[in-house]
């Protein structure tokens, strides 16, 4: 019989001379890890409030009845990849000694990401405090509106893409009398528009206002349609 596992189990068993069975014995085991018994380590507590910059620092806290901890190990998924068959496009992961990181230096980008930390002490490795970041930028010149301007002859099969925005943040677009055309939300870090108004009909050749509204403030500019 060839235990691998690391836990408690129990058994039977019976002793045979040959003729007659003994009575059944019932033994308890209680398999440990190396060098002691094995440890319970609670995961740590994230604090996120709020959006935060790649200027900002995470921090975290111990739950407690926590031992000393060696390191933690933190994991950035982007959302929209949750949601695909390759969960993991765009994992980026990352050790630190204290219980907190910079977000700078990450790779990261503006959008919105499932933050998973773990705690480690000696071999024993913690279950995953799961939070949802929201990077925004500071710079409101990274948004990026292409192509602009929009030509027929050139980019008739795409979109005029908003870039570099947060989630939530809303466009409205606006011809050059100041009259509403339309209102987009953006669900990730970017939106398309696909030169329609409000009514589904699409826009005639012209320049146009577009407002970005978003938690760092408001970016106004100009875009242009040729058809």
């Amino acid at each position: 019989m060839l235990f691998r596992s690391i836990g408690s189990d129990s058994f039977t068993f019976r002793v045979n001379n040959g003729t007659v069975n003994s009575a059944a014995a019932a033994v308890n085991l209680t398999i440990q890890a190396s060098g002691g018994p094995a440890q319970f380590l609670p995961a740590p507590i994230l604090h996120i409030s709020g959006p935060l910059t790649l200027d900002d620092v995470i921090t975290i806290s111990l739950a407690p009845g926590s031992p000393p901890i060696d390191s933690f190990k933190w994991s950035f998924i982007p959302v929209a990849s949750l949601s695909t068959t390759a969960p993991t496009a765009g994992l980026v992961s990352q050790t630190s000694k204290a219980p907190l990181l910079s977000l700078a230096n990450l790779g990261l980008h503006v959008g919105t990401y499932q933050v998973r930390v773990q705690s480690v002490a000696g071999q024993a490795v913690s279950s995953e405090a799961v939070a949802t970041l929201t990077i925004v930028s500071t710079d409101a010149s990274g948004v990026r509106v292409f192509p602009n301007p929009w030509r027929s002859d050139q980019d008739s099969d795409v979109n005029i893409i908003f870039d570099n925005l947060t989630p939530g943040a809303t466009v409205k677009i606006f011809d050059m009398a100041a009259h509403w055309v339309r209102t987009l939300t953006v669900p990730v870090n970017q939106v398309p528009w696909d030169r329609r108004n409000d009514n589904g009909d699409e826009v005639a050749s012209g320049m146009y206002i577009y407002l970005i509204t978003q938690q760092t403030g408001q970016t106004r500019g100009k875009l242009t349609i040729i058809k």
